[in-house]
């Protein structure tokens, strides 16, 4: 039987959510940049730059049993990816260069990140460590080439 993942984890959020004996979980929103790049290591060609592409990562996270030493946090986020490119264009009779190519590549996914979250009280601080796994779902590709 082929099980699909975005519905299992979908599911274990909204079964953690109606199981919680903690009342209201701790809600946040996170809003930021993402810095994406892809490394190619092509040594029999030159003229090939790769550059970071800037993207959007939104999303929600719920925490639950905040109260305890131990709490589960869930998150839905938003993630854009990829990267651009830069071809050096050269003519067939030699080397020298006669202009360059651009090409932005863009990947959108979105990722549900499920973390325990154990936390030591102290009177000024509460340092944590978040254990725990995160899937990613790819929505959209967008890219100026076909490869």
């Amino acid at each position: 039987m082929k099980t699909n993942p975005l519905l299992l984890a979908a599911l274990l959020i909204f079964t953690t959510i109606t199981t919680s004996q903690a009342g209201m979980p701790g809600l946040g929103v996170k809003l930021g940049t993402a810095l994406a790049n892809q490394e190619f290591d092509y040594t029999n060609i030159d003229g090939l730059d790769f550059k970071y592409r800037t993207g959007l990562a939104a999303g929600v996270s719920a925490e639950f049993f905040n109260d305890q030493t131990v709490s589960l946090v869930a998150e839905v986020d938003y993630i854009q990816k990829g990267f651009k490119e830069e071809h050096v264009i050269t003519v067939g009779d030699g080397p020298q260069p006669v202009g360059t190519i651009s090409n932005d590549n863009r990947f959108d996914y979105l990722s549900i990140p499920l973390y325990a979250k154990i936390t030591w009280r102290k009177p000024v601080v509460a340092p944590y460590i978040l254990l725990g796994f995160r899937f990613d779902y790819l929505l959209t590709y967008n890219t100026d080439t076909n490869w």
